[in-house]
């Protein structure tokens, strides 16, 4: 049988997944202000999730110990882990590569400065990712 946590390890897991809940709000409220202001929010918020759930897998190992079914949100738990993580390595990727994509000159002689390129060109509203990555908060919470 599996050894059950101290009263002294549940005190300090606790803290662990109070202090990961602090994080799971600060890193929402990033993305909220990002889609409110037509900011990418990349990496933020999936970022966030791996840490809330990093900070909270001890507190929830604690609490399998005592509970059979306590197990089930431990394997959930790291599931999630895994996928935010997975999901932090393809934005930094696809970031690298999109900016990668943006630093070739431009060819032809249109005439037209870098800098007017720059000042014309205007970004896609990127509402889908910012709507998506909102709903998958409510997943955790």
């Amino acid at each position: 049988m599996i050894k059950s946590c101290s009263k002294q390890e549940f005190k300090i897991t606790r803290y662990f997944h109070i202090f990961s809940i602090i994080v799971i709000i600060a890193g929402t409220s990033y993305n909220i202000y990002a889609a409110a202001n037509d900011k990418e929010t990349g990496l933020w918020l999936p970022l966030a999730l791996a840490i809330m759930i990093t900070l909270r897998l001890p507190n929830q190992i604690c609490v399998a110990h005592s509970e059979k079914d306590g197990w089930l949100s431990v394997f959930g738990s790291t599931i999630g882990l895994i996928s935010y993580i997975i999901l932090c390595i393809l934005i930094i990727h696809l970031q690298n590569k999109k900016g990668v994509k943006g630093q070739t000159p431009p060819q032809g002689g249109s005439g037209v400065s870098q800098v007017e390129e720059s000042t014309t060109e205007k970004k896609p509203k990127n509402i889908k990712t910012n709507t998506q990555t909102l709903l998958n908060l409510s997943s955790f919470l």
